[in-house]
């Protein structure tokens, strides 16, 4: 390659240029002057070794910097690609998406409101209203039914005058009042608790009696024993039986009689009488017969003494 030595700076530079590359001075002809400085510009630079050439350092700049935006500018696009993508999937895009989320809150702030002012107001305001708990409690008792009645005992003996004894009744529904009543109140007397006392001798029925049902428990007082009357000590031969209505045997009358304490029959007038003769009667000579399914009390007094017996009657088994 040819070269020619700039006679201005005095570089060399090649033949190819017009002008020197270093100070834009035109080369001087062979064997004339120089041209003094002209237009261009430096265009190729002097390497060491390696002779002339063009200068790559701004070009691989810019085009390290052109693929690195282009880079960026492609990744920001897929970015907005996916998360539009997504949001289609999703449903978060769309007049349909768009209306059901405010359907959805339009439900919640009606709860959130309203339920707060009811239950501070309403509750406050219905509970000192006591009307409704009144009439339950009225209104069961007098339209109640019982459907069962029953005492704790049904047959017992006290012995001494101003004995007592407290009868217990079970009553459904529990609660409901029960009325109670003697029908031998010169023997045992009966207070509306349900509690005997003994005043004299003798055997009472006593009743308690509650929304149509009754139960019946037998007192039996054995305090003429212990009257003043003590020269003859008397008692019947039977203080409680039963009779059957379909039983011939059963039915047959029953014969009481009146005897001392060595069992010899009393002689004596006796007054004879029966507390119920629809269900058992009885003579004057003291014989019991049977009528009608039930219970009776059959009384002897004699010697100043009352005895009774217990008669049941029943219609079959």
């Amino acid at each position: 390659m040819k070269t020619i030595k700039c006679p201005n700076c005095g570089e060399e530079y090649s033949t190819i240029y017009k002008r020197c590359p270093f100070c834009e001075e035109r080369p001087t002809p062979r064997g004339g002057k120089p041209s003094g400085r002209g237009g261009g510009k430096r265009v190729a630079t002097n390497t060491r070794g390696g002779g002339y050439g063009k200068r790559p350092g701004r070009e691989n700049f810019m085009r390290v910097f052109g693929l690195l935006l282009s880079v960026v500018l492609i990744v920001a696009a897929i970015c907005i690609v996916v998360s539009v993508v997504r949001a289609l999937f999703n449903g978060e895009i769309g007049p349909a998406a768009s209306d059901e989320p405010i359907t959805s809150v339009e439900p919640s702030a009606l709860p959130s409101e309203e339920p707060s002012a009811l239950p501070s107001e309403e509750p406050s305001a219905e509970p000192p209203t006591v009307e409704p708990s009144a009439e339950p409690s009225t209104s069961p008792s007098a339209d109640v039914t019982v459907t069962s009645l029953s005492l704790d005992k049904e047959d017992f003996t006290l012995t001494k005058i101003g004995d007592t004894w407290t009868i217990k009744a079970t009553v459904v529904p529990a609660g409901t009042a029960v009325t109670w009543s003697s029908d031998n109140e010169s023997a045992v007397t009966v207070d509306q608790n349900g509690k005997v006392t003994v005043v004299g001798s003798g055997v009472a029925n006593i009743t308690a009696s509650a929304g149509g049902k009754s139960a019946v428990c037998i007192v039996r007082s054995s305090a003429a024993q212990t009257s003043s009357d003590t020269s003859v000590s008397l008692k019947l031969n039977y203080t409680d039986f039963t009779m059957n209505l379909s039983s011939s045997d059963g039915s047959a009358p029953i014969q009481l009689s009146v005897t001392d304490a060595s069992g010899v029959k009393y002689t004596g007038a006796v007054t004879w009488s029966s507390s119920n003769s629809a269900v058992a009667t009885v003579s004057d000579a003291g014989l019991v017969k049977a009528v009608g399914a039930g219970r009776a009390t059959v009384t002897a007094s004699a010697g100043g003494k009352t005895l009774t017996c217990i008669v049941r009657v029943v219609s079959g088994g």
